[in-house]
């Protein structure tokens, strides 16, 4: 899981108005089923490099990963 702090409020603003329903839609083309496989394939992909064109990555302050491990019944075991 990555969580992004955006720079300020229209940071913000932008990221959610342009960046992300492009991302959203693009990443429906590759499965959610392995985490570490989608990342791999969707960002090396040039929906990928489409998806970031123009954006200013001066609009994000910092970020965060965290590795999350899948519970017992999730699917994803």
């Amino acid at each position: 899981m990555r969580t992004y702090t955006p720079a300020d409020d229209d940071a913000l603003q932008r990221y959610v108005s342009t960046f992300r329903p492009r991302h959203i839609q693009s990443l429906q083309k590759y499965g959610i089923e392995d985490p570490q496989n989608l990342a791999e394939s969707y960002g090396n992909s040039v929906d990928f490099v489409d998806d970031h064109a123009n954006f200013d990555v001066e609009l994000i302050s910092s970020t965060h990963t965290v590795r999350l491990n899948p519970i017992p019944s999730s699917p994803l075991r």
